[in-house]
């Protein structure tokens, strides 16, 4: 939806679910889109219900050696994976075993990052060797939208300098190789000193359209801006990419008659009468685990949004290219959620949102 530098909404041995407090693994005290004591403490909570998601994940994962076929299930449903039934836990064919080993490095990502705030090196971008935490803000107000004919800067108000005619060089100049300006919109970041690239058709936290042309309402989207590093040469920039950030759209605080709700604590719990679809209703914390997604990995994208395409894409074709399902951020959010509901039913009813509907059956896929 956006460039791949913007990317948003909108283990073997399972590791501890306590993380740390959001506030020491990303940096909030920012000068511009800085969010604000009330915003973060709901931020708190997203955190709290993404980090609760990625446990019943993990714990998906912990039972692949138990043969459990409900689990191998949501395995078949929401990545493609296919299981050779007659041993538990044996992969039917080296494509399932390559895409699981993809999926549990990304959750591994997520869990080290809640757990210590550490990211990989081909996510933390340039900024690997510093270890410096993501920024996060709330809003859009550290982006400046410009155009493709202002002057390039290093940082605020030093412009990027031909060095033969002395003249800045434009933004075009610098970036229009890499981003064509028929496509993209530039960002100034403040904070980083950096340019955000976007395409026109969607600006940062608009409303899209999914390939359903379902309006979409972005909640949160993750940036990885770029700067240009050295003097262009022939027009060419090496460039810096910088460290992600995660940026708390102002919809996110303000769902009102979208399908969210507050908090994990805050679902309906499906009952055998009233089976319900896993996107009935959404908490947000979902939003936040998507995000991580994208900010742990150089690799998880937004292939595609909706439930249905999420689970037909996985089922029909699993392979390992690069649009599939073990690199989109919602066939991660959506089997982490279904898990989520499997391992903490309020009673004797367990929902298993196999094909996304609370009542669907065992060996519905793979069978």
């Amino acid at each position: 939806m956006l460039s791949s530098f913007v990317r948003g909404f909108a283990l073997i041995v399972l590791l501890s679910s306590v993380s740390v407090s959001q506030a020491e693994i990303i940096n909030w005290d920012v000068a511009a889109g800085k969010c604000t004591d009330d915003d973060l403490k709901l931020i708190d909570v997203w955190f709290n219900d993404a980090n609760s998601l990625l446990t019943a994940a993990l714990q998906a994962v912990g039972e692949l050696d138990t043969g459990n076929e409900d689990i191998l299930t949501f395995f078949s449903s929401y990545f493609g994976i296919q299981w050779d039934y007659s041993t538990p836990g044996a992969f039917k064919g080296r494509t399932s075993s390559l895409i699981f080993d993809q999926v549990r490095s990304t959750l591994n990502a997520m869990s080290t990052f809640m757990n210590s705030g550490k990211l990989s090196v081909g996510a933390a971008g340039s900024f690997a060797a510093t270890e410096r935490a993501p920024y996060g803000y709330c809003g859009v107000d550290n982006y400046q939208q410009w155009n493709w004919n202002n002057e390039a800067w290093f940082v605020h108000d030093f412009p990027v300098t031909n060095p033969v005619t002395g003249n800045p060089y434009s933004v075009q100049d610098v970036y229009g190789k890499a981003y064509s300006p028929n496509v993209f919109t530039p960002y100034w970041a403040e904070t980083e000193s950096a340019y955000l690239f976007g395409t026109t058709a969607n600006p940062l936290c608009s409303i899209e359209k999914d390939e359903e042309q379902n309006e979409v309402v972005t909640m949160a989207f993750v940036a990885r801006p770029n700067n240009a590093a050295l003097i262009p040469l022939k027009g060419i920039a090496d460039t810096t990419i910088f460290g992600p950030s995660i940026n708390i759209c102002n919809a996110m605080f303000d769902a009102e008659g979208l399908d969210y709700v507050e908090s994990l604590a805050d679902l309906s719990y499906p009952t055998a009468d009233a089976p319900t679809m896993l996107d009935a209703k959404l908490p947000k914390g979902a939003t936040i685990f998507h995000e991580l997604t994208h900010l742990v990995t150089d690799y998880v994208g937004d292939q595609w949004y909706p439930l249905d395409l999420c689970i037909e894409f996985a089922v029909n074709q699993p392979t390992l290219d690069t649009i599939s399902a073990q690199n989109n951020a919602n066939s991660y959010m959506f089997f982490a959620l279904a898990v989520w509901y499997y391992y903490n039913p309020p009673g004797d009813y367990v929902a298993t949102f196999y094909r996304g509907t609370s009542n669907d059956q065992v060996h519905m896929v793979n069978s």
